[in-house]
């Protein structure tokens, strides 16, 4: 396709989408790493290996494109609505694919709409993975008929359009963040706590068999991606606070998400015993 992408975030999951699809010009991206000099050559490196063209700025990324795909951190996406509306072309395509609440969608999506800018709504409900385009993608707002359209031909396999009112494919994706971001917390608790208590084979063996490598990369992932994941649930709180529920427990997930996340906590820790030794001495848990 000729329609030129711009990525506003290149994390892995906005990599796992630029290297599925097959584009005729290079995609553009910004990512706020770049900024940072820890981060800036690593994210250099990435934008190299994909083939893109980065822009030191959200406006300058989407200048001239067809769509825009954001997928920033949470207290980023409005921002980032905020910073590219002079520079989107009206009529262009705008996914948010960001982890926020309807309230956050809804208040991306009046700028931008004010601009001519189609903003759609979309939730991603299952794992995005490199060279693949069957993630499974909910979509909602005024353009969510159109916009399956679009996305179909953009190469999307499993795009279900579930109302349209923006928000909607926020408030779904919410929901499943308490269950999904809760069930982590949980585990990495228990873990802890049997490590501690000098019982951790013990707890494995009850659990079963495939319960070891799961609590791993459970793990794993927390402390990769634990911090986004404290973020993430401050949005869920702010809308379960919205519909009248008291976010307990998303409240107290927030805070182990936040502990564990480190990217470099687990540095030569191998196995699941190390790793748990190493956060709860580098984390103080």
């Amino acid at each position: 396709m000729t329609d030129r992408v711009a990525f506003l975030g290149f994390g892995s999951a906005a990599q796992a989408l630029c290297s599925a699809l097959t584009l005729a010009v290079p995609a553009r991206a910004f990512d706020k790493r770049t900024k940072d000099a820890k981060t800036r050559e690593e994210k250099l490196d990435e934008f190299q290996k994909f083939g893109v063209d980065w822009f030191e700025s959200p406006s300058e990324a989407v200048h001239g494109s067809d769509f825009v795909v954001s997928l920033v951190s949470p207290e980023e996406a409005i921002i980032c609505a905020h910073d590219v509306v002079r520079s989107v072309a009206p009529d262009s395509w705008y996914f948010d694919l960001n982890s926020v609440s309807p309230k956050s969608k809804k208040a991306s999506a009046r700028e931008l709409e004010m601009a001519g800018v189609k903003y759609v709504d979309v939730a991603v409900t299952s794992a995005l993975e490199e060279n693949s385009l069957s993630t499974s993608l909910l979509v909602s707002g005024p353009q969510a008929g159109e916009a399956t359209e679009v996305l179909s031909k953009l190469g999307f396999k499993n795009v279900k359009v579930v109302g349209n009112e923006i928000g909607n494919a926020a408030a779904i994706q919410m929901v499943r963040d308490i269950y999904i971001l809760g069930s982590e917390a949980i585990m990495a608790e228990c873990l802890f706590a049997a490590h501690t208590a000098g019982n951790l084979d013990e707890v494995i063996q009850s659990f079963g068999a495939d319960w070891s490598s799961q609590a791993e990369r459970t793990l794993d992932r927390m402390v990769g991606h634990g911090a986004r994941g404290a973020d993430v649930l401050t949005e869920v709180c702010a809308m379960m606070y919205e519909i009248g529920i008291n976010p307990y427990n998303s409240l107290s997930t927030a805070m182990r998400q936040r502990e564990v996340g480190g990217i470099d906590v687990l540095s030569g820790a191998k196995t699941l015993r190390e790793k748990l030794s190493a956060i709860r001495s580098k984390k103080g848990i």
